[in-house]
């Protein structure tokens, strides 16, 4: 049975995409065979954005890491964006990624293309542009219960306080820091919050942004759907210096073909 489930597969990874041969797909464990650069600035990574606003450099696992940058200095540490290679709900399991484009420096734009035992195909494109990055997503090819997957944008501590801060020392440290979010179950339920890093954010389901103005200088980061459809969600019940943890989730239409959703993280 795995066997056939290999070569089975094996036949679907072969007819996606125009693909000639198995060399064009990784293992979407394994990243260790794309391409990195290899001198300067990047150099040894898949890709790397440098902006006035902020830097983006893409890992070999195709993950992200943001870099607010002021005054000419990267601020760290970074927000760290994952991308979680699951299926949600619907039994798939993905199992390899087409090689992408030639590694970069500065690119406007990156496509990754993830397919699952069954034939779907998750089409992710990143595009960069100074203070802006934009995430979509469109899954093809599939048949059935529409495939989910999602991406995991983490915020992280704020680096000036200690474990053991009292506090007074968490206070004092955060003065000014805030997290700011619209969130509801429907357009008309939405209601905008604001909260103190000092202060604990329970668990937030269907946001359409969240704003934080935290340990990052002057700068302030938004993340927000670009649709009405994705689900962006707070995960856990946090103090916002302990770091914030945000959920981006696909959900499809079965009956809306070729539809995208996505997020945007803007650094201003």
């Amino acid at each position: 049975m795995k066997a056939w489930s290999a070569c089975w597969a094996t036949l679907w990874l072969l007819a996606l995409g125009g693909l000639a041969t198995r060399a064009d797909v990784v293992s979407v464990t394994n990243f260790k065979d794309l391409p990195v650069l290899t001198n300067g600035p990047g150099k040894g990574c898949y890709a790397l954005f440098q902006g006035k606003l902020f830097d983006v450099q893409v890992t070999t696992n195709l993950d992200l890491l943001v870099y607010p940058v002021e005054n000419g200095k990267r601020l760290e540490p970074p927000i760290e964006i994952y991308n979680s290679f699951t299926t949600l709900g619907s039994g798939l399991k993905f199992i390899g990624a087409v090689k992408p484009d030639p590694p970069s420096l500065n690119p406007q734009k990156l496509v990754f293309r993830v397919v699952t035992d069954q034939g779907a195909q998750l089409v992710q494109t990143w595009k960069f542009s100074d203070g802006l990055l934009s995430a979509s997503h469109l899954f093809k090819d599939y048949t059935g219960t529409v495939p989910s997957m999602h991406v995991v944008v983490k915020f992280p501590p704020t680096p000036t306080l200690k474990p053991d801060a009292s506090a007074a020392e968490r206070s004092a440290a955060t003065t000014g820091c805030a997290l700011r979010w619209r969130a509801g179950r429907s357009d008309a339920a939405m209601k905008i919050i604001t909260v103190p890093y000092d202060h604990r954010v329970l668990l937030q389901d269907y946001c359409d942004w969240m704003e934080h103005k935290g340990p990052w200088g002057s700068r302030k980061i938004t993340l927000k759907r670009t649709t009405s459809k994705g689900l962006l969600s707070l995960a856990g019940s946090v103090y916002g210096y302990e770091g914030v943890i945000m959920l981006f989730i696909t959900r499809f239409d079965p009956l809306k073909r070729g539809e995208l959703q996505g997020f945007d993280l803007k650094v201003e």
